[in-house]
C-alpha cells in the first residue's frame, strides 16, 4: 500500500513538473508577443507589453481612464504612454493635448515638421495626444504631467474635437471625479463594455510577470482568456460606439447637457492657468464633413466660445477654428480635406500639413 502511494505521489509530481515546464515555455511565448513595426508603420521598432510598461500603465491609468494604445505609438520608455518630447529642452516648451485629432501631430511627416520648427525656433514640443482624450482627460493628464513628471509648458495647444461632446456625455460623465482638488477620470469598471476596458489585459500580464509557478500562471491566463472571449462575443453591447458619439451632433443636446459641456471646458481652462507662468492656451477645433454639408447642427466651437467667455483670462487664450476658411472651399477642395470613408472625419495628411499645422504653429508666435 505504501509503495502504491509513493508511486502515485511520484507520478503526480512528475506530471506536475512536466506541466510546469511546458507552462513555462508557453508563458515565455506569450510574453514574447510584439506588435510589428511593419504592420503598424508609426512604430519605430517592434514592441510589446514589458513588465515595466504594465506596471507604469497600472499605476497611471487609475486617474486617466486609459493611456496611449501601444500598437499606435512608439514606446521607448514607459512615459511615452502619456507623452513624448520632440526637440531639445532649450527654449519654449509647447504641450499638445487632445484626442486622435491631436495624435495626427505625431504622425511621421508631422513629426518631421515639428522637429524642423524645433530647430528653427528653439521650441520643444511635448506631444500628449491620445485616442478619445476629451477635456476631462486632458485636465487630469495635465495635472499628472506637471505633478509626476515636473513639466511646466510655456504654451498649451488643446485640440478639442467635435466627438469630445459625446465622449464627455457618454464615456466619462459617470467616471469623472474631483479628488483632492484635481479632476480624475476613473478606468472602465471590470464589468463594463466600454471601448477602453483595460483591466483584463493588465491583470493578464501582471499574472504572467508574477513569481507564481508557471503552471499556476497558465491556469490564471486561461481564466483571463475565457473572460476575454466572453467580452469579445458581447462586443455588440459596447458602450458609446460611433452612433452614440456622433449622433448628438445631428440631433443636438439638452440645455442641461450643453451647460455641462461648457462647465467641463471651463474647468479645463482653469486648470491650464493654475500655472501663472503659462503664456498662452491655444484651442484648436475643426468641423467634420457633415458640418459642412448641413447634416450636423451641433458644433463644439460654439460651446468653446461660451466657455472662454465664462472665464477671465483675456488675451492669454487664442481660439483657432477652420469653419470660416472652409466655407470658401469648393466641393472638390473639401473632398481633399477629409480621409475617404472615415466616419470621424479625420484629416488628410496633405491638408493637415499644408493648411492646419502652419496656422497652429504661427499662433504661438504671430511675429
Amino acid at each position: 500500500m505504501v509503495k502504491k502511494i509513493i508511486f502515485l505521489f511520484t507520478t503526480v509530481l512528475i506530471c506536475l513538473l512536466i506541466l510546469n515546464i511546458f507552462s513555462s515555455f508557453l508563458v515565455d511565448k506569450i510574453l514574447s508577443f510584439q506588435y510589428s513595426a511593419e504592420k503598424y508603420h508609426e512604430l519605430s521598432s517592434n514592441q510589446g507589453y514589458t513588465k515595466e510598461i504594465i506596471d507604469f500603465y497600472d499605476f497611471h491609468y487609475k486617474e486617466l481612464h486609459h493611456l496611449r494604445q501601444i500598437q499606435y505609438h512608439p514606446i521607448d520608455v514607459p512615459e511615452n504612454l502619456i507623452f513624448r518630447k520632440i526637440g531639445n529642452d532649450q527654449g519654449l516648451s509647447i504641450l499638445i493635448q487632445g484626442d486622435s485629432w491631436a495624435e495626427q501631430y505625431y504622425k511621421k511627416k508631422t513629426k518631421e515638421k515639428l522637429e524642423a520648427y524645433s530647430k528653427k525656433m528653439k521650441y520643444q514640443f511635448i506631444h500628449a495626444g491620445a485616442s478619445s482624450y476629451s477635456p476631462s482627460l486632458m485636465a487630469s493628464q495635465l495635472n499628472k504631467i506637471r505633478r509626476d513628471f515636473d513639466l511646466d509648458p510655456d504654451y498649451i495647444i488643446a485640440v478639442i474635437d467635435q466627438t469630445d461632446i459625446g465622449d464627455e456625455l457618454c464615456r466619462y460623465r459617470d467616471l469623472r471625479e474631483a479628488r483632492d482638488g484635481e479632476i480624475i477620470v476613473k478606468p472602465e469598471p471590470i464589468n463594463s463594455f466600454g471601448g477602453f476596458q483595460m483591466r483584463l489585459l493588465i491583470d493578464k500580464y501582471k499574472n504572467l510577470y508574477s513569481n507564481r509557478y508557471a503552471l499556476i500562471k497558465m491556469i490564471h491566463y486561461l481564466n483571463f482568456r475565457i473572460k476575454s472571449i466572453v467580452y469579445d462575443l458581447d462586443k455588440e453591447k459596447i458602450n458609446c460606439d460611433h452612433i452614440d458619439i456622433l449622433g448628438i451632433l445631428e440631433t443636438g443636446i439638452s440645455v442641461e447637457d450643453e451647460n455641462y459641456i461648457i462647465e467641463i471646458i471651463s474647468d479645463y481652462i482653469k486648470i491650464v492657468f493654475k500655472d501663472s507662468k503659462l503664456k498662452k492656451l491655444i484651442i484648436v477645433t475643426h468641423p467634420h464633413e457633415n458640418h459642412l454639408n448641413g447634416i450636423y447642427t451641433l458644433n463644439i466651437e460654439d460651446l468653446i466660445n461660451k466657455a472662454v467667455d465664462s472665464v477671465n483670462f483675456g488675451n492669454k487664450i487664442t481660439t483657432i477654428s477652420f469653419t470660416e476658411a472652409l466655407s470658401t472651399f469648393s466641393d472638390l477642395e473639401i473632398s481633399g480635406v477629409f480621409k475617404d470613408g472615415d466616419k470621424y472625419s479625420h484629416l488628410n495628411n496633405g491638408y493637415f500639413l499644408d493648411f492646419v499645422l502652419p496656422k497652429v504653429i504661427k499662433s504661438i508666435n504671430p511675429n
